[in-house]
């Protein structure tokens, strides 16, 4: 819940514009995140706000959250196996 929380301080609102995310976080041109969001292919849901074509698609923080803190404990769990 803090990640969100962090998220949300940064962007100042509760659901991210994809165009924000998408280089800093999936490593995707803002094309191909669109591609892939209307595909249901990203790591977390992409939505619009209304029903027009033209809306933007957006992300809730409190899921990029959550999505950051699986990565993050999935690193930690893999870390820590290595670890001897």
């Amino acid at each position: 819940m803090i990640t969100s929380l962090a998220l949300m301080a940064i962007y100042k609102t509760p659901v991210i514009p994809l165009s924000e995310v998408c280089e800093r976080y999936f490593s995707l041109s803002y094309e191909e995140a669109l591609k892939k969001a209307a595909r249901n292919e990203l790591p977390v849901p992409a939505f619009r706000l209304n029903n027009s074509r033209k809306a933007p698609y957006v992300i809730s923080a409190e899921a990029m959250g959550d999505w950051i803190d699986k990565q993050e404990a999935e690193a930690k769990a893999l870390w820590q196996r290595s670890q001897v």
